[in-house]
């Protein structure tokens, strides 16, 4: 940023406070070289664009007498079209240095041209000009030839059509070549919806691109994220994958090693499951296109990852790397009121302490599911209560009707994308049929080849987007037989359980692993104590929703058979 001083140069002549002078065009100032370039390959190494306007920055000084600054502001990369460089460029700082009174009063900004300045609307233009002559600044325009402050704005109505002119024609460039580029992305995402694999170089780091075949393969950098995913899996937070990522010898992209940010972010790259995403362009919504890249792992296995980071990112605090989890059932026990049970202790008379599980909601005098909380402690038995976990009916659990009823909605869209196909291909291979017989006979006009033509181009593109979602809906069904099922999930969790029970319970790290694989399940119970003191562990309101239990009817008597047990 420029840090000129007022000593060198002439001083002016003081203005009322908070209006700044028009400094007489006799007096000697201080000009400021303003570069831009609105792309980085402007910039490049040749650095022509810049250094064409620097060139003219020193001559236009040497015509007017102007102390030529050897510090100049340079926005390389920036647009001018939208304001970027006034909002957050270098002209921004200038300007922000000029305000605080760094930058002194009547010095001058040269620019090769008065696009380089701004390409905004006509109303934004404007008043970027005057945000200059606010500060007691001038313009000056090498290609014009001439120094613009306020007061040669103001009565030189020969000056002021003339910058009308060339800002209304920057803008008019600007928008002109805006509208063409937008077009052409848009050819090209038609192009791509369509099939074609047109920006190849948009891939991610574990594939590469075979243009022969016209398919993404996975590379040997694969394994690194494939491990990334895996330690997601297994309950490890963002700094503990990229810390065990890196013990591992597993590098980035840059050949460096992993950051917990870089870690999240390839977790939540949709292009795992063969995704590309595209921003529309002038909007914040973004356009989502299945099956462009070669899908790495299933989308049961994505969805499981984003339901842990969602999880992860809504109990922080929970698990420090301090935490020994004292409670192994930690995020995964809850009161039948709605709320967590937390871990709390008491120390006995004897010195000995007594922990126990207690309702959060007790503090504050009232639950999410009931009018009040009057859930008694539990005594907390680690070993009862895991014993209780492992033999619970978790095959019920993961044999869900909502699963078979996606299951056959699946199989039914399956079925009318064959026959809407069937359809579509006959439909294309008549156009073709006919267009080939016209023109055997010298019966094809160029008018009726255009139509059928055409005709037959539109078939072949909606058969080829149908079998597109075909394929995609078959990839799903594959995933999904792919899913264990409940007696399957049941025996891995009893096994899972012993061993802990085992060998494990009492090793820190152990218990910290054992706790978040458990929270990576998507495994959760109520613990109460019911009237004659004997500690339950039954299914949460979102198992009986899972178990076919929808209706609210039922869910409230699942409620006050609860509170009734509890007394």
């Amino acid at each position: 940023m420029p840090s000129s001083k007022r000593a060198t140069t002439t001083s002016a002549a003081k203005a009322p406070a908070g209006r700044p002078v028009d400094v007489p065009a006799t007096e000697s100032r201080i000009a400021f070289s303003y570069l831009r370039v609105s792309s980085a390959k402007q910039a490049g190494e040749d650095r022509s664009g810049l250094d064409r306007q620097g060139d003219a920055f020193i001559t236009f000084c040497d015509r007017h007498s102007l102390i030529p600054s050897l510090d100049p502001v340079v926005d390389r990369g920036i647009s001018a079209y939208r304001g970027s460089n006034r909002r957050k460029g270098a002209l921004a700082a200038f300007l922000e240095a000029a305000r605080n009174g760094t930058i002194p009063e009547g010095s001058v900004l040269v620019v090769e041209d008065l696009d380089r300045f701004s390409r905004e609307a006509p109303s934004y233009a404007e008043a970027n000009l005057h945000q200059v002559f606010e500060l007691g600044l001038a313009i000056g325009i090498c290609r014009d030839d001439v120094i613009v402050d306020r007061a040669k704005y103001d009565t030189d109505i020969g000056v002021r059509l003339q910058l009308l002119v060339r800002r209304d024609a920057a803008h008019d460039y600007s928008r002109k070549l805006s509208e063409r580029v937008l077009a052409a992305h848009e050819r090209i995402r038609e192009r791509e919806r369509n099939g074609e694999r047109v920006n190849t170089h948009w891939r991610p780091q574990w594939l590469d691109y075979e243009e022969d075949t016209d398919t993404f393969v996975l590379n040997d950098r694969w394994p690194t994220y494939r491990r990334a995913v895996d330690l997601c899996l297994e309950g490890n937070g963002q700094v503990r994958a990229a810390q065990a990522l890196n013990a591992e010898g597993h590098l980035n992209s840059h050949g460096k090693l992993w950051a917990g940010a870089a870690v999240g972010q390839v977790w939540r790259d949709r292009r795992l499951i063969g995704e590309r995403t595209y921003k529309i362009p002038g909007t914040d919504q973004y356009e989502t296109q299945a099956g462009y890249f070669l899908a790495a792992i299933t989308t049961r296995e994505f969805q499981r990852v984003q339901e842990i980071v969602a999880t992860r990112a809504g109990n922080r605090g929970r698990a420090g790397r301090g935490d020994k989890r004292h409670n192994i059932l930690q995020c995964i026990a809850y009161c039948p009121c709605g709320e967590r049970l937390e871990l709390q202790s008491r120390k006995k008379p004897n010195g000995t302490f007594h922990s126990y599980l207690a309702c959060k909601a007790k503090k504050r005098g009232r639950g999410t599911g009931f009018d009040y909380c009057s859930a008694k402690n539990v005594r907390y038995d680690e070993e009862a209560l895991l014993l209780a976990f492992m033999q619970h009916r978790w095959e019920r659990y993961f044999d869900r009707p909502s699963d078979s009823k996606a299951r056959r909605e699946l199989n039914r869209q399956i079925r009318e994308h064959e026959v809407q196909l069937a359809k579509q291909r006959e439909a294309q291979q008549k156009t073709v049929t006919t267009l080939v017989e016209l023109a055997g006979v010298g019966g094809l006009d160029v008018g009726t080849a255009n139509m059928l033509g055409k005709a037959a181009k539109q078939a072949e593109q909606q058969a080829d987007a149908t079998e597109a979602a075909l394929q995609a809906l078959n990839d799903q069904r594959r995933q999904a037989e792919l899913r264990p099922n409940g007696e399957a999930m049941q025996k891995a969790i009893r096994e899972r359980v012993e061993k802990f029970l085992a060998t494990d319970r009492l090793d820190p790290t152990e218990r910290v692993r054992f706790n978040a694989w458990l929270n990576t399940q998507g495994l959760s119970v109520y613990i109460y104590r019911n009237q004659e003191g004997k500690t339950i562990l039954d299914s949460t309101i979102e198992d009986a929703k899972a178990m076919g239990m929808t209706d609210e009817a039922s869910l409230e008597a699942l409620r006050v058979q609860m509170k009734q047990s509890m007394g």
